[in-house]
């Protein structure tokens, strides 16, 4: 099996391909995810509604727990997939890759089940872990397929695969939810079992992720002509030194998200604290989810313009500064204006005595948005061990933050500053780094131009 890597002149398969707008690319990216993280949203307000803070926060907690796991094994492929604008890696490189990060995430997350069985933890929170974790890695599984999308510039297929994944993960909680409801008020069943129904849920939206995998995603891409299946052990070798950077910050951003919450269930002894702040934090962090689309959306024309025209990535890259800017203001008049009436209705009246607390975690997911656009610039620059040291940096004072702030008195408040505090050295960081690559692509580009060293090497 061998792998030819194209020849300087000949055309990249993502730039053959046909194409469509940025704009028209957004708004498919934003009506997918919109859809999706309507679905995980009304997933929260189920389980806070019909359930209690309480199995909210197993959920969350089993999520804290399995997310740095799978996302480190996974590499990031997709992001280093589309930064590879001239295809010099095949298909069957990157999905071997994948395939190998995959079942070594299912290995240590069996080992995780095994740790909390032997640490007395209930049915239904190792049930809870184990479906979640299935469902994510079945979601990982399409992430090649998005890739592949992505290159292509059909970000319509991304937001039909997220709609797909996002219903099939909200129906079975639509289910499950009222009827351990009923099943718990009218005495049938004791409260303790309102985990139960989560967890069942949890295995339908495995079910589903699996589904929209082998019915929609693998056949879109399968036999494609810029799918080369073609691999050799040496490729694989070499795709995994290239992305190991990448799945080592995705392991280190997620550290920085659960870390805090592992410490609030450790300091409280149980997950109710856990579930009041994740509902915060889901609600502060939509914008985020919906501005992340728009910076993936615009992703392969970073990536072309970066190697092509400079000027173009500068001016991409400050409309997109300018997007998160803009909507970060909205957002925090958005909460200010309305903020505890949306945590009294939409959720439950108890949630609206964190008001304070979502103020504060509205904040740094304001800031969020400019992390999110940086990162997204920074991986099509191709400064990945440079995001390691960022984020490595970052999580060493997210740790710090959060042993210090979060106690059994106050925990919803200290992980509400912690997470203010992580979002603050994120910004400070990125903007160092991105404006120190910038001056040092111009001065390369420069002397490119001069004559004095050979042009910067692109793809």
């Amino acid at each position: 099996m061998s792998e030819a890597a194209p020849s300087a002149s000949a055309p990249s398969a993502s730039a053959a391909a046909p194409g469509r707008s940025l704009k028209r690319n957004i708004v498919h990216a934003l009506v997918g995810n919109g859809v999706y993280n309507i679905c995980r949203f009304l997933v929260v307000v189920l389980l806070a509604k019909l359930a209690s803070a309480d199995v909210l926060g197993q959920y969350n907690y089993a999520n804290a727990l399995i997310s740095p796991v799978i996302l480190f094994f996974t590499f990031n492929m997709r992001a280093a997939m589309v930064a590879d604008a001239y295809n010099r890696v095949t298909f069957g490189s990157w999905k071997t890759t994948r395939d190998l990060g995959l079942l070594a995430s299912l290995v240590v997350v069996a080992g995780l089940c095994a740790w909390k069985w032997l640490d007395g933890a209930t049915t239904a929170l190792l049930l809870i872990i184990a479906f979640l974790a299935l469902g994510k890695i079945f979601n990982q599984a399409s992430e090649l397929c998005w890739a592949m999308y992505l290159k292509r510039e059909r970000l319509d297929r991304v937001a039909w695969s997220n709609v797909w994944i996002g219903v099939t993960m909200l129906v079975p909680f639509c289910v499950t939810a009222p009827i351990y409801y009923l099943l718990v008020k009218n005495g049938t069943l004791p409260a303790e079992r309102y985990a139960d129904g989560a967890a069942w849920a949890a295995l339908g939206g495995a079910i589903g992720a699996l589904a929209v995998y082998l019915l929609y995603d693998r056949p879109s891409v399968r036999g494609a002509p810029d799918c080369n299946p073609q691999w050799t052990w040496s490729s694989v070798r070499d795709v995994f030194v290239q992305v190991l950077p990448l799945g080592i910050v995705m392991l280190i951003i997620n550290l920085c998200d659960s870390v805090p919450r592992l410490i609030m269930e450790h300091r409280t002894g149980s997950t109710t604290a856990l579930g009041y702040f994740s509902a915060l934090a889901y609600i502060a962090m939509t914008a985020n989810l919906l501005l992340i689309q728009v910076g993936i959306a615009s992703a392969n024309r970073l990536a072309q313009h970066y190697n092509r025209n400079f000027r173009l990535f500068l001016r991409l890259a400050a409309k997109l500064t300018g997007l998160a800017l803009a909507l970060g203001a909205v957002v925090m008049l958005g909460t200010l204006l309305v903020g505890r009436w949306l945590l009294a209705v939409v959720l439950r009246p108890d949630y609206a005595e964190y008001y304070p607390e979502f103020l504060i975690v509205v904040g740094s997911q304001c800031l969020g948005l400019l992390i999110s656009i940086f990162g997204i610039t920074s991986t099509q620059m191709k400064l990945y061990w440079v995001q390691v040291t960022i984020h490595a940096a970052v999580l060493v004072t997210t740790a710090a933050a959060a042993w210090w702030l979060i106690t059994p008195e106050a925990p919803v408040r200290g992980a509400a500053w912690t997470f203010l505090i992580r979002a603050i050295a994120q910004v400070l960081l990125y903007a160092a780094c991105m404006g120190w690559a910038i001056q040092r692509r111009r001065r390369d580009l420069a002397l490119a131009a001069d004559g004095a060293v050979p042009p910067p090497a692109i793809g």
